[in-house]
């Protein structure tokens, strides 16, 4: 990540992506445009991590499921002689996640590797983890000032309280490359 106000375009780019369908084809059309290039690098950087990641566990099934998938229901406890698809051993109810891809797929792993697949779905579907919170916000805000101009909005919620979302987002985009790159190899996912 090259320095937070490259970030801020970037968040800018993507909260102007969810609320305009037209604005990436906007984007395209211009000729000299920086903009693509710089998201473009942080596509690659996401795409990096998630290999070391994946590379890490030594699991594509597990992150395979989370690809286009639009949901993940997350459960405390396990069933009875569950197994850690990550580990491959048997988990004790308490002691492991199981968590539900799309109402369809299920899964369990012991709690000590949670951050680790937590990580990878949040980088995974990282353009609308930034934003969710933040439209949520504005829709929930705004009711009886209503603007459809979309930099308009953009602009009100990137200033909101000194620019409290993109800041939130920042630091929590740092923390989960700091994770991948330092942290996580220091948990291990034993076969």
């Amino acid at each position: 990540m090259e320095g937070f106000e490259t970030f801020q375009q970037i968040f800018s780019f993507f909260l102007s992506s969810e609320l305009d369908t037209n604005h990436v084809r906007s984007v395209e059309e211009l000729i000299d445009n920086d903009l693509i290039e710089t998201v473009s690098t942080f596509h690659t950087m996401r795409t990096d991590l998630c290999k070391k990641m994946i590379e890490h566990v030594d699991n594509v099934e597990l992150f395979n499921s989370f690809v286009g998938a639009s949901t993940c229901l997350q459960y405390d406890t396990v069933p009875a002689r569950s197994t850690c698809i990550l580990s491959g051993v048997q988990l004790e109810p308490m002691a492991g996640i199981l968590i539900v891809v799309d109402t369809r797929k299920i899964f369990t792993f012991h709690k000590r590797l949670k951050v680790i697949v937590l990580t990878f779905w949040y980088i995974l579907n990282l353009p609308a983890e930034l934003t969710k919170q933040c439209i949520e916000w504005f829709r929930g805000t705004s009711r009886n000032n209503v603007t459809s101009d979309v930099t308009e909005i953009v602009n009100h919620i990137t200033t909101h309280n000194n620019g409290m979302f993109v800041k939130r987002a920042y630091v929590r985009l740092l923390n989960s490359v700091k994770f991948v790159q330092q942290d996580m190899s220091k948990i291990t996912v034993v076969r």
